[in-house]
């Protein structure tokens, strides 16, 4: 039985990009991790047509773990400063185009564990005791509780540090 790890990897393979390349804006990188994973940008400009898809908006990054999933946004903007509406587009649409892809490929993502993260930069004027608190919160920000248990399973809001911590800890502990 195909995965959709199986299917990207037949597909998409050509799509995978070091998430440092992939968290980048203009000329900034949002995390310095050289790990290699889909680019769902180009995947989904690829596969629905290139321009005509340019308005549908989409994840930057997909992360494929066992049975689950991880659909990840970077923006390169403080919590303050991002658009809601733009966050809550990218995991609407793309949970749409994710479920198109495995769709047309037979296969259902309610068997898997979707996971959708938004990472984002720390304002530089906090305080070293509210960047900790911060970081540490479980808060879902930026209007995306109504996509908890209705596309993802959980979702993340978390700023850059914590989220590079996060993904060592966890390549650290497991196998890749």
């Amino acid at each position: 039985m195909n995965s959709p790890f199986d299917i990207f990897e037949e597909n998409f393979s050509h799509q995978l990009k070091t998430l440092k390349e992939i968290s980048r804006n203009k000329d900034v990188f949002l995390v310095n991790i050289s790990d290699r994973h889909y680019s769902f940008d180009d995947i989904v400009d690829e596969y629905f047509g290139g321009t005509a898809n340019d308005k549908v908006q989409k994840f930057d990054a997909i992360i494929f773990y066992k049975k689950m999933i991880y659909c990840i946004e970077f923006k390169d903007s403080t919590p303050r400063r991002i658009n809601n509406k733009e966050v809550k587009g990218k995991a609407s649409e793309g949970y749409a185009s994710l479920s198109k892809i495995c769709h047309d490929n037979n296969l259902s993502l309610k068997d898997y564990t979707l996971i959708f993260m938004v990472v984002y930069e720390l304002p530089e004027q906090q305080s070293n005791r509210q960047k900790v608190q911060s970081r540490i919160s479980d808060t879902i920000q930026f209007g995306l509780q109504k996509y908890k248990n209705k596309f993802y399973n959980d979702i993340l809001t978390l700023d850059k540090v914590k989220f590079e911590e996060l993904y060592y800890e966890f390549y650290q502990k497991e196998d890749k």
